[in-house]
């Protein structure tokens, strides 16, 4: 798991990332210098609800971005867990989203991180 998040970080423009239960704890990160432990999960909960949110007006939502203060934050849902990866304004939306899509293909055939998720499985907030 913790690879496939070092490997989303060699997109260009990528600054960290993470991944969170579905009430914002953090499963694993490789973050952005600076994030500690509780403002990563901080994020994660806002994440959370900010898809949970969008998800009951737009039928299949899988994934937002949001830009502030000269970042961009690029949210998945992956339905066990929340993929938030925190990015520069040069990154290629397009070339990310696909990098993210290849990892998590490879996570869902993966016993040990599904293991991982499973165990981190919550009802959303």
């Amino acid at each position: 798991m913790k690879n496939g998040l070092l490997e989303i970080n060699q997109v260009l423009g990528v600054w960290g990332s993470s991944l969170c239960s579905n009430q914002g704890e953090l499963i694993e990160s490789a973050p952005p210098t600076g994030f500690n432990k509780t403002t990563l999960e901080d994020i994660g909960r806002k994440a959370v609800d900010l898809l949970s949110s969008a998800e009951k007006s737009v039928t299949g939502l899988t994934e937002a971005v949001i830009y502030y203060s000269e970042r961009i934050m690029f949210l998945i849902d992956l339905e066990q867990a929340i993929l938030i990866v925190f990015c520069t304004p040069s990154v290629d939306i397009s070339m990310l989203r696909m990098t993210v899509n290849v990892i998590t293909t490879r996570w869902q055939s993966d016993k040990k991180v599904q293991k991982r998720l499973q165990a981190a499985v919550v009802d959303r907030i």
